[in-house]
């Protein structure tokens, strides 16, 4: 009976150490697959950008979001890839970009030969600031700006 006890006791030693070993280096992966982006719009032109951002999350509801940059300005965006963030600009499924209310340009992820696309990796500065953190910086310049539209005012 004493043997019985002691094995029955040492078993269920083993299991518990190798549940938290398990555990543990089970919450360790998870940690360390956590992948995050940044994304920076830096305004370099002579003119005042909104960028409109449309999200097609729903299809009942449809999100917009609107953002400013200065002369000189900028936007900052992080997006946390495992669990998710609020919308940011580059994953957008269409953005309208107005230079001082004179001129527009619109992309989606559809015409991303355009090499004024901002929603194409492809089209920014790409940095891997560390294992699980990458930068990516679309700069707007005159040529953006010359690249787009005028807008109809009629």
């Amino acid at each position: 009976m004493k043997t019985l006890r002691k094995s029955t006791c040492t078993l269920l030693s083993v299991i518990g150490i190798l549940s938290s070993q398990l555990l543990s280096s089970c919450g360790r992966e998870m940690v360390d697959g956590v992948h995050y982006e940044e994304y920076y719009f830096v305004n370099e032109s002579d003119y005042e950008i909104t960028i409109d951002a449309f999200y097609e999350l729903y299809e009942a509801e449809d999100v917009h979001q609107t953002f400013s940059l200065p002369k000189g300005g900028n936007v900052v965006q992080e997006i946390e890839l495992f669990f998710g963030s609020d919308p940011v600009i580059a994953y957008s499924d269409s953005v309208s970009v107005v230079f001082d209310g004179i001129r527009e340009a619109g992309f989606s992820h559809l015409n991303i030969d355009s090499p004024f696309n901002l929603l194409n990796p492809a089209n920014s500065t790409f940095e891997e600031i560390a294992h699980n953190r990458d930068r990516y910086t679309y700069v707007f310049t005159n040529e953006d700006y010359e690249n787009a539209v005028p807008i109809d005012k009629d």
